[in-house]
């Protein structure tokens, strides 16, 4: 594989400092392949993942790398204010109510769960002008398969029909009593 950064070629001989772009976890799987010349099969073992996982993580942080410094926006940092994503005014002043003022911080915000007043388009908008500008939030990782929250969603809706069906069952119960009661009364 040959990969280009501004003209220049990445190879095991010339490694390079991780971008603040690149998630620290996809850094280690790269290098450990490009640098290391470690193979897939290996490096799958090693963190954890499937072979298919890890190309997908190479071909992600190739396509990262090779993008042209005008799209990547290096001016884009950590610290940049949460402006710098370009997002709409809702989701600014959503995140801005939650304490964001920075990239860093929405980096740190737990977007897996529900947070009032942070709905569904607001949080992909979010999810999409961050990985438009290089960076990974935590949240796309832990809850990467539809299937995870679907089985989870099934799990809740679950259990409160089981609560709500031992309530109902409480109260033909009482019910039953009482019809008993009173057509015993009236015999």
């Amino acid at each position: 594989m040959i990969l280009k950064q501004h003209g220049a070629q990445f190879d095991r001989y010339r490694p390079i400092d991780k971008p603040a772009f690149v998630d620290q976890g996809r850094w280690a799987v790269f290098t450990a392949f490009h640098y290391e010349a470690r193979p897939v099969r290996e490096i799958a073992a090693c963190f954890g993942l499937s072979s298919s996982r890890v190309r997908q993580i190479l071909r992600l942080v190739e396509s990262q790398l090779a993008l042209p410094r005008e799209a990547r926006s290096d001016s884009i940092t950590l610290n940049s204010p949460i402006e710098s994503l370009q997002l709409s005014v809702r989701a600014r002043n959503t995140l801005h109510k939650r304490g964001c003022s920075a990239i860093q911080d929405i980096l740190d915000l737990d977007l897996s769960g529900s947070i009032p007043g942070l709905g569904q388009s607001t949080r992909t908008e979010t999810l999409a002008a961050l990985q438009k500008f290089g960076f990974e939030h935590r949240s796309v990782e832990r809850t990467g398969s539809e299937w995870v929250r679907i089985a989870r969603g099934l799990e809740r809706l679950n259990d409160r029909i089981e609560v709500a069906l031992s309530s109902a069952k409480k109260e033909i119960a009482q019910m039953q009593t009482l019809l008993r009661k009173k057509i015993g009364d009236s015999s």
